[in-house]
């Protein structure tokens, strides 16, 4: 559902998932699949590399529902509480579960060299996407409709930052 592809770069292995249907079942296992049509909601994209061996790294970059709306896939309780001293106040607002893995999504792996230039030449087609997102949304499909663009942030690995920023 999902379709997996893997592809070799100048610094490693490269695999990754189509993110439009990552993204719509992550939004509907965090209940934002209805709002999202007209409404914008709030992701993060994420990247991580831990270094292995021989220069090697293992990279991973997804996309975490970060909306005040949603819920968590599993447990169901809202991701977010008003702080009971400001009930008026969007600024006290606290976030509960949203460091759950299961809030995330892997939509890039990469077994490869941990260089800055990866995620210029290798990586650079997916950070364009969520551009689009932001600016866009996801067009209706087939059997999908539309949704409205996205507020999107970046809190990522450091060597990612460069590329985001262009």
């Amino acid at each position: 559902m999902v379709r997996l592809s893997s592809r070799d770069s100048p610094y490693g292995d490269i695999c990754s998932s189509d993110p439009e249907p990552v993204i719509r079942l992550l939004l509907l296992a965090a209940g934002l699949s209805e709002i999202v049509h007209h409404e914008s909601v709030h992701l993060a994209v994420m990247s991580d590399g831990m270094n292995s061996f021989h220069s090697c790294a293992q990279l991973s970059i997804g996309i975490k529902v970060v909306d005040v709306q949603a819920h968590h896939c599993k447990t169901k309780k809202a991701l977010s509480e008003r702080s009971q001293e400001h009930d008026d106040d969007d600024d006290h607002v606290h976030f509960k579960g949203v460091q759950s893995s299961e809030m995330s999504t892997v939509c890039i792996m990469a077994d490869a060299k941990d260089k800055s230039n990866m995620y210029a030449e290798d990586l650079l087609d997916f950070y364009k996407y969520t551009k689009c997102l932001k600016k866009e949304g996801i067009p209706a499909s087939e059997f999908d409709p539309s949704i409205a663009p996205f507020i999107i942030t970046y809190p990522s690995d450091l060597k990612a930052s460069e590329v985001i920023a262009s």
